[in-house]
């Protein structure tokens, strides 16, 4: 664990690392890299062309956590019940599937039908009542929390929220029915993935050899589990600084750079 401070050059730390990595002999191809926005990806590449060539650039995987995610769910979309097509929620979508699922709940539903169409302004769920546009704001706020932290409906229901639980239950249900995943559910199926699939675990840990994680600080619980499960052969270097987390709104929880377990932390 590295920490680093504001202007200490976490960009030159991440190349660094991995300069470092394919010097010890770890192949290009067997090096995955994440960060958190496409901008400091394509850097990050740039940086390491210019040392360790073109060639070796490409072979890397550098990639954001959800452009990762998304490419697992999409090899392995028939374990998650969706199609290789899958359609990718945006928080338009999002609020329309919401307002359907209140809905769904006030009138006394638990499953909302195969046809319920969200995706034009015809839409059930935006002919509702204003009440339901209203309350949507809560619950969204609800789903986001919910989903960044990898509760479940029956969670919900053990701690005695029938509603949230109802609600959160008709929304998967929705988004089921209508072949699509939201930005949280690329991660929560992620780890679904590498925990109910030895072989999707097997060819992931395969592949990836050594991990180096940026702005460690800014990553959800689920994508904190997501590294866990990756990295239990213990070749991971996590950059960041607990001080600059930004994505809190988002799920983002620093208690895994605050208290990283079995891990020793150096200072920049």
């Amino acid at each position: 664990m590295i920490a680093a401070g504001p202007g200490s050059g976490k960009t030159s730390t991440m190349v660094g690392r991995v300069l470092m990595l394919l010097n010890e002999g770890i192949s290009a191809s067997n090096i995955l890299a994440m960060t958190f926005t496409i901008a400091a990806a394509s850097e990050m590449r740039e940086r390491i062309a210019k040392v360790a060539g073109k060639a070796a650039a490409k072979e890397l995987t550098i990639s954001t956590f959800h452009s990762f995610s998304l490419q697992l769910c999409q090899a392995h979309a028939e374990k998650l019940e969706r199609t290789p097509e899958f359609l990718i929620y945006g928080h338009g979508q999002q609020r329309r599937a919401i307002i359907e699922a209140v809905r769904l709940s006030e009138n006394g539903k638990s499953r909302p039908k195969h046809s319920v169409g969200i995706d034009s302004e015809e839409s059930n769920g935006l002919t509702s009542p204003h009440h339901f546009k209203d309350a949507a704001k809560k619950w969204l706020k609800f789903v986001t929390q919910a989903k960044a932290s990898g509760k479940t409906p029956a969670e919900y229901s053990k701690m005695g929220n029938e509603i949230g639980a109802e609600i959160l239950g008709n929304y998967n249900h929705i988004l089921k029915s209508c072949n699509a995943l939201d930005y949280h559910d690329l991660i929560s199926c992620s780890v679904k993935l590498l925990m109910d699939f030895p072989e999707v675990l097997k060819e992931s840990q395969d592949s990836w050899k050594a991990i180096v994680i940026d702005e460690f600080q800014d990553t959800s619980a689920m994508q904190y589990r997501v590294l866990r499960i990756l990295a239990s052969h213990n070749h991971i270097t996590i950059v960041g600084d607990d001080d600059q987390s930004i994505f809190s709104f988002n799920g983002a929880d620093i208690s895994g750079f605050l208290h990283p377990s079995k891990k020793a932390r150096r200072n920049l």
